[in-house]
């Protein structure tokens, strides 16, 4: 281990590690990935597969092929945890569980012998992160009313179902988000005025009827979902109309990214400025550029396909977002880049 001292002048030394608090939770959460199931049945490059041995159980299903059941049997995807608005994808599910990131943002949900069971798909290589793979229910920007007052509603995405994100019509990325977990991508399009088409709202989802619903406040202010959770009637949630990739209700404060650039002045290495600007009535990502230290080339995060949706509200002037990326030099882009 290496001390500098910083006075006047710079001295060194060296002396031998010390074992503390942070080194033994680093060492809790190594893993030997040649001693895991999960890569067996889905890429590494799924963020977060290296938690899921611990927490579950891989067994292989006659219809859906591999599936990992949670050790807790009481436990039901999108409900313990919260929502959050998160720049460009919008409403974005944060699960409690340490293991909950890779259930939560790839694959399907299915009920299989009354256990919930994650179901990843065919094996893709760059799987594309999904910021909840659920559709929702009710009225556009408002939900469902209850007893309780104004609801959201939200279930699981089930095999096979597709999921139609807000912040992007760009029909080959969307494509691209459904590989492994819709059986024919090449019928994933668009209707003529640049919507999904109707047809796909009207489908027979297989866990509608098995939604969550919080009151509204509770998922606007990123409140936790399970010790509010309303109950509603199966027949209501069945009839409520469907609303793909978000229930197109606003932040309570305007969080948008919708145009970045490098800076023009010097900024930390590793970095990059974004700012928010409108052209016309579309707000559009560009790409982002990190200059590394060092000689190897620049990172860029190209975001072209994705928008900010309209229902976010206009954007408040100049607003500048620092995005924060561990550049590894084995990877050129890394796992934030992929999203």
């Amino acid at each position: 281990m290496a001390v500098v001292a910083v006075s006047d002048s710079v001295m060194a030394r060296t002396e031998p590690a010390v074992s503390d608090d942070f080194v033994e939770w680093c060492r809790e959460r190594d893993y030997d990935e040649a001693r895991l199931a999960a890569p067996y049945y889905i890429s590494p490059y799924m963020t977060g597969f290296a938690e899921l041995d611990a927490a579950g159980v891989w067994k292989i299903n006659s219809d859906y092929g591999p599936v990992w059941f949670p050790i807790d049997p009481r436990w039901t995807p999108y409900r313990f945890g919260h929502w959050t608005w998160t720049a460009p994808w919008g409403w974005t599910w944060i699960d409690e569980q340490p293991w909950g990131f890779a259930p939560s943002h790839y694959g399907r949900w299915a009920l299989i012998d009354e256990h919930w069971a994650w179901v990843p798909g065919n094996f893709v290589a760059r799987p594309l992160y999904m910021p909840a793979v659920v559709a929702f229910l009710g009225t556009p920007g408002v939900g469902l009313s209850s007893e309780d007052g104004t609801a959201v509603a939200w279930f699981p995405l089930a095999p096979g179902e597709d999921y139609w994100p807000t912040y992007t019509r760009d029909v080959d990325y969307v494509r691209s988000l459904n590989f492994g977990n819709v059986k024919d991508v090449g019928t994933i399009g668009l209707q003529a005025d640049g919507e999904p088409p109707l047809e796909l709202f009207h489908k027979d989802f297989a866990n509608r009827q098995l939604a969550s619903v919080a009151p509204r406040s509770v998922f606007v202010n990123g409140r936790s979902v399970a010790p509010t959770r309303i109950m509603l009637p199966q027949q209501r949630l069945q009839n409520a109309p469907v609303l793909m990739g978000s229930p197109q209700i606003a932040p309570p404060s305007t969080q948008q990214v919708a145009h970045a650039v490098t800076p023009a002045a010097k900024a930390p290495a590793n970095r990059v400025a974004v700012r928010t600007s409108q052209k016309g009535n579309a707000k559009i990502i560009r790409a982002a550029a990190i200059k590394p230290r060092g000689r190897e080339q620049p990172v860029v995060i190209r975001g072209a396909h994705l928008h900010v949706p309209s229902y976010a509200g206009q954007a408040r002037g100049r607003q500048p977002v620092v995005l924060r990326v561990a550049h590894n030099s084995h990877t050129v882009a890394g796992k934030e880049a992929r999203h």
